[in-house]
């Protein structure tokens, strides 16, 4: 009997070692152990808890991070799922969508384009792209002026959004009918008097990329960048994104779904891994070469770095396709990404030789600066340079801090002011007095596939001029409207739009829409709180009669209660997201709650569309059978109406819906 305890307990030993082994090699292979880990495993515990702390508090469902020098990966690490289901654990090679940090890549691939010849940064794009056609108020043809410096700059005047394709439409339109579009913008300012950040740009220096090399964009990339730099998991193909079972998919609690096909490709459609960018951190840090081997010259990639057309004694600002700041009297280079379900951070010290990537998954727009991607990797960067064991403390207290002298007050400088412009231009196109009439109102815009009512815009009119609450408008055609930041409210369209953004006209003030709801919830709460509906007496035989009257009462108590918890969610979902446009406090909204009230408006509508169209049915029996009296069956038409028309009000909303969304 011992002797088989004593079996039993070796066999126990032998098992539970081999099972902290396994678990041991797993953790080791997730952390990518390193000599800074074992040198630092104390600054790594707190770097960890700087990220899960992240997480906890902006429910982050996956998020992927990479702590690079010049010459290795010196910690990198998965945490959380690659979504909700939690079946797939992030580990650094799980491939994520940077967004915008896509700029940084492509201005990276502009750069040997323009080492091999294809390309000069300095020639106007008109030269590239001879049918391209941009308008502009401030000048004639533009795009003979606007170079391909302009729109990695993004000085060109662009706006941010297209008419096809853009972050407000979920839609997935091919990167030439995108670029197509383009043509359809009007520029902010005269060519190069401004800066204003902009998708239309980069979209357009990765287009003639394309045109001049003859490959497909994402081609070009992955021949000339992300394979001589060992990106291996990194690309702008979709097919390879869509085949990469492993990717990471964007968690949100704004759209309806989150779309994995997007044409703004070149300036926000890369994927990429957290050990993939730590690799091209170190691309850049290493002076454009990899292994030795130099892939961009120095003194090309270099051009990356200078801010063109700087106002006077100006060291910080956007560079091409990257940003240049002062952070603890030491340089820095950065870009952030977000959008579409995801946010990211990349931040490099060139003269510390550090860097770090940040990769999450979850787009939570309401989440406190101290944990958005960028502030996290700023605080795993401040850790280590700021701990004196490390080398990095070393390096940065050799920089000479009277190098960079911060400015951020010149970040966007402005060469010409774009209002007194307007005021100097020759307005030939007026709109009569009538013709204003129809543009005043207040405006919503309309984001397919996302579910609510976002910055009220109201247009009226005064003295023969239209206003918003940027001042008054300025007409340059008949129709178009300058605002004062150079943005353009276009009433020509079937759908009037601004900034490029379809825009939604609400019919009624507000007020009203508010008067609607409480008088809709009146008139359902009466059915069963006031005996105006009396049921005619019936002869007790009749249990069709019965039966039938029953299963109207409950399906009218349903679609009341369900329109009651549609307004209740409607009305705190719009508080929050009027507390998130203020910048307002935002540590008391319950992020479950909004949550829970995307899953509510994906198919509360439909329930209730659903539930109002069977009572309209029943309406016809109502009267021919006489269930109520005549007091009570106008009584139930009213409910019936008021259903209808509440239906149709969460549809002028965008909230009709997963299946009915506007436009």
């Amino acid at each position: 009997m011992k002797k088989n305890i004593i079996k039993y307990l070796l066999c126990s030993i032998i098992m539970m070692n081999f099972i902290m082994a396994s678990s041991l090699n797993v953790f080791a292979e997730d952390q990518n152990d390193t000599d800074f880990m074992r040198k630092h495993s104390e600054i790594v515990r707190d770097c960890e808890k700087i990220i899960e702390d992240a997480m906890k508090k902006s429910k982050i469902v996956g998020l992927s991070v990479a702590l690079v020098d010049d010459k290795e990966i010196l910690w990198s690490k998965g945490f959380g799922y690659t979504d909700k289901n939690k079946k797939n654990a992030v580990t650094p090679d799980t491939i994520f969508s940077i967004q915008s940090i896509s700029k940084t890549i492509t201005a990276t691939a502009a750069m040997k384009a323009a080492q091999e010849g294809l390309i000069d940064l300095d020639k106007p794009i008109k030269y590239y792209l001879p049918n391209f056609k941009v308008n502009s108020a401030f000048e004639n043809n533009p795009e003979e002026k606007i170079t391909i410096r302009h729109l990695l700059s993004h000085t060109a005047g662009f706006t941010h959004e297209a008419p096809v394709g853009s972050n407000f439409d979920t839609n997935s339109p091919s990167f030439e009918e995108h670029i197509k579009s383009i043509s359809n913008t009007w520029l902010k300012f005269p060519v190069g008097e401004n800066y204003s950040y902009s998708n239309l740009g980069i979209d357009l220096a990765g287009y003639i990329i394309e045109k001049q090399s003859g490959k497909p964009f994402y081609q070009y990339v992955e021949e000339n960048i992300t394979k001589p730099i060992g990106m291996v998991n990194s690309t702008f193909d979709m097919e390879k994104i869509k085949n990469n079972k492993a990717r990471a998919i964007g968690q949100s609690n704004y759209y309806w779904k989150v779309p994995l096909e997007i044409p703004i490709i070149p300036s926000g459609g890369f994927y990429s891994s957290a050990l993939d960018m730590g690799r091209f951190i170190q691309f850049h840090l290493n002076g454009g070469k990899v292994s030795e081997k130099n892939i961009i010259a120095a003194g090309i990639l270099k051009e990356m770095y200078k801010i063109p057309f700087p106002a006077e004694g100006q060291t910080e600002g956007y560079c091409l396709g990257v940003g240049k700041y002062v952070i603890n009297n030491s340089l820095i280079f950065n870009h952030n990404g977000g959008g579409f379900a995801f946010l990211s951070s990349m931040t490099w010290y060139p003269d510390i030789r550090l860097g770090v990537v940040v990769l999450s998954n979850t787009d939570n727009k309401a989440l406190k600066e101290d944990i958005q991607p960028g502030n996290i990797s700023y605080q795993i960067l401040n850790r280590i340079i700021g701990d004196q064991t490390t080398e990095y403390y070393q390096r940065a207290g050799k920089v000479n801090s009277n190098n960079y002298i911060s400015n951020n007050n010149l970040q966007n400088y402005l060469i010409s002011n774009v209002t007194n412009k307007l005021s100097q231009l020759n307005i030939i196109h007026k709109s009569t007095p009538k013709e204003l009439k129809k543009y005043t109102g207040n405006y919503t815009y309309s984001m397919t596939g996302i579910p609510f009512v976002i910055d009220l815009l109201n247009i009226s009119e005064e003295g023969g001029s239209l206003y918003s609450k940027d001042g008054k408008l300025t007409e340059i055609h008949k129709g178009v409207f300058y605002s004062n930041n150079g943005e353009v409210f276009n009433f020509n369209e079937k759908v009037p739009s601004f900034r490029n953004i379809k825009l939604n006209k609400l019919h009624f003030p507000l007020t009203g829409y508010l008067g609607f709801i409480i008088l809709t919830v009146i008139i359902l709460a009466s059915w069963p709180l006031i005996g105006v509906i009396k049921r005619k007496k019936q002869n007790n035989n009749d249990n069709s009669n019965k039966r039938n009257r029953f299963i109207v009462k409950g399906i009218l108590c349903l679609n009341s209660i369900l329109i009651f918890i549609m307004i209740g969610f409607v009305l705190y979902y719009l508080y929050i997201y009027k507390n998130i446009m203020n910048n307002t406090n935002t540590s008391q909204i319950d992020y479950y709650v909004l949550s829970a009230f995307m899953y509510v408006v994906k198919f509360m509508p439909i329930f209730i569309l659903l539930f109002t169209l069977l009572l309209l049915t029943f309406s016809i029996p109502i009267w021919k059978k006489s269930y109520w009296n005549f007091i009570g069956r106008i009584h139930y038409l009213v409910i019936v109406l008021f259903s209808l028309l509440f239906f149709i009000l969460l549809y002028h909303w965008n909230l009709g819906g997963m299946l009915l969304t506007f436009y």
